[in-house]
């Protein structure tokens, strides 16, 4: 049992690994989540963070609606799964997408990242022994969370100029 969970954490590991690094590090936050409380307020954060990374798009472009924006998942590159619409709706479509609510799939990346935290979580509050970190400030607790819409008109007016 041992080797099938190393196993498991090695291939989590490698898909970390083949992200680019801002993803990752997002991603890798996750290991300062000793709590339920904490793996909602770094969800918060990873999702709302990934929003703003990702490559925004007018919505026409992507055969979407006039006057909405849409991309794909930064993690994955999936968008939505209707053949006609590339990407997801911003933020929304996203957001539900990385989180995997309202009978959206969740991202493969986010899956494998959340199962690994869930799972840390739930060994840590049955008193396993667990990798104590020398710098215990998460992430989420020293960057401010941005609104979703703030950066979608910035990236936009960039990409024009």
């Amino acid at each position: 049992m041992r080797r099938l969970e190393t196993e498991l954490f090695l291939a989590r590991q490698t898909i970390l690994d083949l992200l680019p690094v801002d993803r990752r590090k997002l991603l890798d936050a996750s290991y300062y989540c000793d709590t339920m409380s904490d793996f909602d307020e770094w969800m918060l954060w990873a999702v709302r963070s990934l929003v703003d990374l990702a490559e925004k798009f007018p919505g026409e472009e992507m055969g979407g609606e006039p006057g909405t924006f849409r991309a794909r998942c930064p993690l994955c590159g999936d968008g939505a799964m209707s053949p006609d619409v590339e990407g997801f709706q911003l933020p929304g479509g996203l957001v539900r997408h990385l989180r995997g609510t309202n009978g959206s799939a969740r991202c493969g990346v986010m899956r494998a990242v959340v199962e690994g935290c869930l799972e840390s979580i739930r060994a840590h509050e049955a008193g396993e022994p667990r990798i104590i970190w020398e710098d215990r400030t998460p992430p989420w607790k020293e960057t401010p969370v941005q609104p979703l819409s703030r950066p979608i008109a910035t990236v936009i007016e960039i990409r024009r100029s």
